[in-house]
Formats: C-alpha cells, structure tokens, sequence
C-alpha cells in the first residue's frame, strides 16, 4: 500500500458527498479515515476498491447517537493517525415541523448535525493541534421556508458555529464551509428532478460532486482562508425559494 503520514478523517464518507470527498483526498495523497454508522456494506466495498489501488482507507464504526461512544472513537482515531484534515459530513435529514409534538426528532439531529462537529473540533484542537475542519452545511440556510425544521435550525446553528469557532481555533486550526446546492437527488429520486428544480435558481443547471471536490481542494491549497462558506448552488442562496 502507497502509505505516507499524511491522514484525513470524512465522516459520513462511504456514499454520496463524503465518498466524493474521500476519492478527492485520495488524489491529493491523504491517507483515510472514514466514518460509518450503519452503512457497513458501502463502507466496507470502498475500503476493498480503494485497498485494490494500494490506497489507504481505514473504516470506523461510530454511533454518533451516543456521545459516550462517540467521544472515545474519535479521541482513539486522533491519538492513533496524524490527522490534519477533517470533514464533518454526517448528517441526519428528516422531514420536520414546528406542530410535530415532543423533542425527539430535534434532539437527534442536532446530536448528530452539531453535537457531534462541536465535539470533533474541540477534540481535534486538543490532540491534533493543526490543522483544517471543513463543515458541510446547506445552500438553504439562507432560508427560513422549509418542511425540514429541525435539520434547517442545526445547519444554520453550524454556519454560525463555523465563524464562531474558526475565531476561537485561529491561528493553527482554520475551520470552514461548504454549502451544496443541487448536486445530487434525494435517494428517493432521480436526476430530472435536480433538473427540474435548478429552472427556479440563477444558473439555470445543477452542480455535481466534482464541484464538492474543487472546494475541498481549495480549503485545503489556500492556508489564508478561515471561517468562509462556499455556496456550491448556482446561485440558490441569492433568494429563490425551492425545497
């Protein structure tokens, strides 16, 4: 295997987005970490595809539904691997209104879509010591339209957060954003439905994850750059409202 000392952690990164940003590591020469929680067969195929290649790829399970669990997994990974690149791209997306009853479905994506970046960071700043978080957000956090509330109130909390913490973590630790747009369809959908939601938004087209990608690489070649959002969206964020 192509080992050096260069290592980078994606949470969430054996599907979507976060395989994308683990294939363009990769390429820059980043051995990986990844993040799972269920997912174990997507996890394990990109371990296997990657290792072909004499890559690597180290997989993780961690439940980041448990704090406990999660606080031990992800001191273990920093003290084990000279991590200088992370992405916090785990998310929990749920359907969500201010009339649903009860906090359950609140409290669990905020675990996992703030808790847990909040818990990494401090973590990373502690045993690491240097280096770049990346944090995915969402191109509508700009918005407040949404049939998605509580997963809209913990990227916004994020966005903030990202600021916040990129001024708190400075001068070792730069800590940025990036918000995608229509790049890739629901599970439960195919590519003509980003096409037809991309003729309300400026640029008229959809994205793709190659875009994620160029972004990655930005943060990480571009040491001067800290607590920025990139809208990776077309132009959605300027003010079209579609969900």
């Amino acid at each position: 295997m192509k080992q050096n000392n260069k290592w980078a952690m994606v949470t969430g990164g054996s599907d979507r987005i976060g395989k994308a940003i683990v294939l363009q590591l990769i390429k820059m020469n980043y051995n990986i970490v990844i993040q799972y929680n269920t997912n174990s067969q997507k996890a394990q195929k990109l371990q296997k595809k990657l290792h072909k290649q004499g890559l690597v790829c180290h997989i993780v399970q961690i439940n980041f539904l448990s704090i406990k669990e999660s606080k031990k997994k992800i001191k273990d990974i920093f003290n084990q691997y000279n991590i200088s690149v992370v992405v916090n791209n785990s998310s929990s997306f749920v359907n969500s209104s201010i009339l649903d009853d009860g906090l359950k479905t609140f409290k669990r994506v905020i675990k996992i879509n703030l808790t847990i970046p909040y818990l990494i960071i401090k973590s990373f700043l502690k045993i690491r010591k240097k280096g770049l978080i990346i944090n995915i957000l969402d191109t509508k956090i700009t918005q407040n339209k949404t049939l998605h509330l509580d997963y809209l109130l913990s990227k916004k909390f994020l966005f903030s957060a990202t600021e916040l913490l990129a001024f708190q973590s400075a001068p070792k630790v730069r800590i940025n954003a990036i918000s995608p747009g229509l790049i890739l369809p629901p599970e439960d959908k195919d590519i003509n439905y980003l096409k037809e939601l991309s003729k309300e938004i400026p640029l008229k087209k959809i994205g793709d994850t190659n875009h994620i990608q160029e972004a990655v690489k930005f943060f990480i070649k571009n040491k001067f750059v800290t607590g920025q959002n990139i809208f990776l969206d077309g132009g959605e964020h300027l003010g079209q409202k579609i969900d």
